[in-house]
């Protein structure tokens, strides 16, 4: 007797795997947008703490200029303080555009004089400015 020739139907000819063998095309592409997404995230935290960074060394420069100018107005006399009224001055180690700092005094009695120091500038994180306060003594 001579075997009956075998021939597989398409059911058969297919090869299944067992159920959790091996990753198939879908699950791949899944896990990939998701370290996409989580990448990119990460990518963007990473800019932003870069942004951050340059901002507080700006506003360190900016408050250590505002410092050293109070510290000389506090060696003036009152009567050159009241002169400085409006007037600006430069930080030149701050690294940014539009640096502008002003000086303004207010008599507040004949014997005591406040005096404001400011610094506006265009840096990393936008428009700031910063002002100091302090109040001398107008004898």
């Amino acid at each position: 007797m001579i075997p009956e020739r075998y021939t597989p139907t398409c059911d058969h000819a297919v090869r299944t795997r067992p159920r959790g063998a091996a990753f198939c095309l879908l699950e791949l592409l899944v896990a990939s947008v998701v370290l996409g997404i989580g990448l990119l995230g990460l990518a963007a935290t990473l800019s932003y703490a870069a942004r951050a960074e340059m901002s507080g060394a700006e506003t360190a420069t900016a408050m250590n200029g505002l410092r050293t100018q109070l510290e000389a107005l506090h060696q003036t006399s009152p009567a050159e303080l009241r002169g400085l009224d409006n007037s600006s001055f430069e930080l030149p180690r701050l690294d940014a555009s539009n640096v502008l700092g002003a000086v303004r005094v207010v008599e507040l009695a004949p014997d005591l004089l406040e005096v404001q120091v400011e610094v506006s500038w265009r840096g990393v994180a936008g428009n700031r400015t910063l002002t100091l306060h302090t109040m001398m003594s107008g004898k």
